[in-house]
Order: structure tokens, then C-alpha cells, then sequence
């Protein structure tokens, strides 16, 4: 048994033992081992028999075995079992053959798998017969053990444990093979989740996005990318709004972030700024609960539209984890940027467009604020029909200018304050063509070029310019059209009052097919108190507008006098 395991003293026998080794008595098996496991391969792989022997500062000690027997331990000059990379055989002149295999450290000491066989079974070896005497066995107990020891010349026992030696290490090779495969599939399956959160992330980049919306696309993926506590995003707009995004667990609130950023001013923004261990730092005693973080600017040098952070990984932030949020921040500085120069660029445009809008009030100032109450009313209508967002203003977009081409009309007609005759109304009828060759050559108007034409299409084609019938006017003319004639109905003129609602909402009933698109009226009847709200309060904003320029106007002249 395992207990009956002895410590031998081997000496003089053979020119190879050159001191006396003194091992602890008891053994400890230790199963679950590494080294205890492997060294129960080779004996199950070779038949032969083997003892656990670890090497420490207390000289070899035996920790377990793979069956009963005595355990002799040779003390043999040079450590050629400690100190060997594969299978090593010793024979010795006592008839015995010592052999060894490597196995896994344990408890930081080298490990040996170590048995012996006989030579011949016919030889009484001293060395076994003094274990057995000094262990108390009897003659007969010694006799019947030696006759069941297992014997082999040195060159089979050679092969066997060469042959022990590699399908261990086969097997063992194949699981760190299945180990590294492992790694390279959580690498790859890493490296596909950070390629799709940027795809994600670049194919949401429209300019029509706000910052918040994309920096809440991409926080919590990348926090889970990254193993992060915490992470946050903290941006200023294009008006100097700022915004404060977070998610998870932050060590700090938004003045603590400003704290941290304003510490590293003059850093090379160029790549991001990682810090693995505050511990013993200013930050430690600033922001106790901050252990590590990546800290990247959102923009470049010369413009700087805020912060990410990400902070407190369980592990060191490593250079990949470091990168991908570094290319984060690049794609949300570049989607700030575009939109500020998008703003900037609508803004030039809508200045444009207000210009022209003037021009036509300038010409025709019995029609002020025609074109906007034109506008606000289509956009009403449209918003009521459900179309999308950007055809309602596309729409509203029209509306303001769907009159552009009076500026090609003759003054004289325009301010005409009694009816027109048909030469001059034939005047009038040329200014939807002459506002569509204006707005032409303008790529940016190019989809509203169809509310300028046709919004004075009849349903029923019998309208202008080119008598287009029923579905076959586009849509945004159609509505166009309903909006234009509730204001010029409603509106008083030099030659006529406006009509009460009543009667303009009676026309639209009798006319609902003929003139309108019958559709478009009842988006009508649907908003009529919404519209005739706001279009009320538009027209007396433009009358007290009125008064305030003709009251300017007037000081003016006299001053002059």
C-alpha cells in the first residue's frame, strides 16, 4: 500500500551513487496535480511503475505513486532525472534500472515521473533486499514481492517510455493547441464585433443624426467591447452646448471629467492617452475610486469637440482596446465636424432663400408674407398626410419659394390694383417656368423645382403650365396648390376683401376633384383649426410688421425734410 512506502538509503553499491539522499517518510498524493495526473499516464501508457518526485530546497521528496511497492530514489551525480528534457534510463551495476520522465512543476519545484525495474528476474538486488528489511518484512513477503517485480533490459525500457513520452506529449500538445485556437476564436470573434460596431457606427453617420444619438449608439457597445466599469462621452455642439453622456458605473461626474482633461492640456492628442495604475498618483487622491482608464480626444488639435473616457477595466487597457477607442473618437470628431459645416452651409442657404423671398415682397408688397403663410400652411397639410420628414421640408422648403418667378414679371402688373386683363394674366402665367429656370441651376433646390412649376396644376388638367391631370402632378405640387389658394382666397387685396373661412372652406368642398386633389382637401377639413390658427397669427405678425416699417419710413421722411 501507498503507507508502506519507504525512503532508502542507497550507498557504494555503484560508482554512479556518489552521496547518501534522505527523504521525508510520509507521501502525499495529490490527485488533482498536474504533475500527479501525468506521471498516472505513464504508467498506464509504459505498465511501468512510477513515483511523483518533486526537487526543493529539502532535497527530493516522493508526493505520490502509481501502485504499491518500494520507493528507491537514486542520488545519482549531475541530477540526470531532475535536470532532463525527455525519457532518461540509468542502469546500475546493482542490476537495477532507473528511469525518469519530466512532468509540470508543482508548488514551484521541478517534478519527475521516476520508477525502476530489475535487470533479470533471478537477481536479488542489495538495494531492494536492505529497503525491504529496514521497512520490517518478512523473508517470505520478500521473497513472493520479488518474484512479482516487473524486469526489462535498458533498451526496452528505453522504448516504452519513448513511446509513453510522445503520446502524452501529442495529447498534450493538442490541447495547447485547442487552447490557442481558442484564443485566436476569441480574438477573431472580438475583432468581428469591433469591425461591426464601426460599421454600425459609420453607417449611421448622417448628418441629419445628432451627436447625442450616435454617442449613445456607440457607449454601451464599446463599453462591453472594452470590459470597462464605466465610459462616457462628453461633447460640445455647434452653439456651445455641452453635452454629458454616460453609461455604467463612472467614478466621477462631468466636473471631475473636466478636472482630469484639464490636467493633460498639452498632451500629444495624436493617440490616446492610457493610464493603467493611479495608485500613488495626484488622481488617487483626486479621484479615490479611479484605478485605470483610456482617455481620447473627440476631433484633432485644431479643433477639439470633447472627450471620450473609458475607465476602471478589470484588466490593464491594452494597445487594441486603446486603438479601437481612438478610431471611435476620430468617427464622432469627423461626424461633428461635417455637421458644423453642414449647419453652416444650411444656414447660408436658408439666408439665400430669405433673400429671395424678399425680392418678391419687394415687388409685390400687397402679397408680403404670401409665400410664408404659402409655406406654413403646405407643411401643415403635409404633416398631416404623413408623409417623411424631409419631404415636408422639401415642401415647406417650396412653399417659400413657389412665387420666385414674379421677379420676371412686369412691376406694373404685379402692383396693379384693379383686375388684370388676359395679356396681362398671360404675364402672371409665365412666372412658374420663369421660377423653375432660376432655381435650375441650384443642385441643392433641384427637388423643389416640381412644387415651383406646377403649383397652379388644375386636378382636372385644365391648369398651367403643362396641364397635368390628376396623380400625374406631383404630390408636392398638389398641396402646394391647396395652400397657395387658401391664402390668396383669404387674403385681402387692392381690388377685393379676403374671403370669410366659410366660404373659402365651401369652394374647397364644391371643388374637391375638379381643381384640388381631393386627397389634399381632406388633409384639409383634418388640420383646418390648426391651420387657420397659426396662418392668423402669421398675418397679423406681417401686418404689425407692416406698420412698424411704414411708421420707420415715415420719420424718415420727415427727418429728411
Amino acid at each position: 500500500m501507498i503507507a508502506e512506502l519507504v525512503t532508502s538509503v542507497l550507498s557504494g553499491s555503484s560508482d554512479d551513487l556518489t552521496e547518501t539522499v534522505t527523504l521525508q517518510s510520509n507521501v502525499v498524493e495529490s490527485a488533482l496535480e498536474p504533475a500527479v495526473l501525468q506521471m498516472h499516464q505513464y504508467a498506464k501508457l509504459s505498465g511501468l511503475p512510477f513515483w511523483c518526485v518533486t526537487y526543493g530546497d529539502q532535497g527530493p521528496q516522493i508526493v505520490a505513486a502509481s501502485g504499491d511497492g518500494l520507493a528507491l530514489i537514486p542520488n545519482v551525480q549531475g541530477s540526470v532525472f531532475r535536470d532532463a528534457f525527455g525519457p532518461k534510463v540509468v542502469p546500475l551495476e546493482s542490476g537495477l534500472t532507473f528511469y525518469s520522465l519530466p512532468l509540470p512543476p508543482m508548488n514551484g519545484q521541478t517534478a519527475v515521473a521516476l520508477g525502476w525495474v530489475q535487470l533479470r528476474p533471478d537477481r536479488r538486488p542489495d538495494d531492494l533486499v536492505l529497503a525491504a528489511v529496514e521497512a520490517g518484512w518478512t523473508k517470505r513477503r520478500v521473497d513472493d514481492w520479488l518474484r512479482e517485480q516487473p524486469y526489462a533490459a535498458p533498451e526496452l525500457v528505453q522504448k516504452l517510455l519513448e513511446a509513453a513520452w510522445v503520446q502524452v506529449n501529442s495529447a498534450s500538445n493538442e490541447k495547447q493547441l485547442r487552447d490557442e485556437l481558442m484564443d485566436v476564436a476569441e480574438e477573431i470573434e472580438q475583432t468581428y464585433e469591433e469591425i461591426t460596431l464601426l460599421h454600425s457606427l459609420t453607417g449611421n453617420l448622417e448628418l441629419t443624426r445628432s451627436p447625442d444619438e450616435i454617442a449613445e449608439l456607440c457607449l454601451s457597445r464599446v463599453r462591453e467591447l472594452t470590459q470597462a466599469e464605466g465610459a462616457a462621452i462628453w461633447i460640445e455642439d455647434h452653439v456651445g452646448n455641452f453635452r454629458f453622456l454616460s453609461n455604467g458605473t463612472l467614478p466621477m461626474d462631468e466636473r471631475g471629467l473636466a478636472r482630469l482633461c484639464s490636467r493633460c492640456d498639452r498632451r500629444d492628442w495624436s493617440r490616446p492617452f492610457v493610464k493603467n495604475r493611479t495608485v500613488g498618483t495626484p488622481l488617487e487622491r483626486e479621484i479615490p475610486e479611479l484605478r485605470n482608464f483610456v482617455l481620447c480626444s473627440i476631433g484633432d488639435p485644431n479643433q477639439q469637440f470633447g472627450w471620450l473616457i473609458h475607465c476602471n477595466a478589470p484588466k490593464e487597457f491594452g494597445s487594441v482596446q486603446a486603438s479601437l477607442l481612438q478610431s471611435i473618437a476620430r468617427i464622432l470628431g469627423t461626424h461633428l465636424r461635417n455637421r458644423e459645416l453642414f449647419q453652416q452651409n444650411e444656414d447660408l442657404y436658408m439666408s439665400f432663400v430669405r433673400s429671395m423671398v424678399s425680392t418678391i415682397d419687394a415687388k409685390d408688397s400687397y402679397t408680403r408674407g404670401h409665400s410664408e403663410r404659402v409655406a406654413l400652411v403646405a407643411k401643415i397639410l403635409a404633416e398631416e398626410m404623413r408623409l417623411p420628414v424631409n419631404e415636408v421640408e422639401d415642401i415647406q422648403l417650396s412653399g417659400l419659394l413657389h412665387d420666385i418667378g414674379k421677379v420676371g414679371v412686369d412691376d406694373r402688373i404685379l402692383r396693379k390694383q384693379s383686375r388684370l386683363d388676359d395679356d396681362e394674366f398671360e404675364q402672371i402665367k409665365k412666372h412658374p417656368e420663369i421660377g423653375c429656370q432660376i432655381l435650375a441651376g441650384l443642385a441643392n433646390l433641384e427637388r423643389i423645382l416640381p412644387g415651383v412649376r406646377n403649383h397652379h396644376e388644375s386636378f382636372d388638367g385644365c391648369g398651367y403650365p403643362d396641364r397635368l391631370k390628376g396623380e400625374e402632378i406631383p404630390l408636392m405640387a398638389r398641396i402646394l396648390a391647396v395652400a397657395d389658394s387658401y391664402d390668396a382666397m383669404g387674403s385681402d387685396r387692392p381690388y377685393r376683401a379676403g374671403m370669410p373661412l366659410e366660404r373659402i372652406e365651401a369652394i374647397f368642398r364644391e371643388n374637391a376633384g375638379p381643381q384640388w386633389d381631393p386627397q389634399v382637401i381632406e388633409a384639409y377639413f383634418a388640420a383646418r383649426v390648426n391651420i387657420r390658427k397659426l396662418w392668423s397669427a402669421h398675418c397679423l405678425t406681417d401686418l404689425q410688421s407692416m406698420a412698424s416699417n411704414s411708421s420707420i419710413n415715415r420719420a424718415s421722411h420727415f427727418s429728411q425734410r
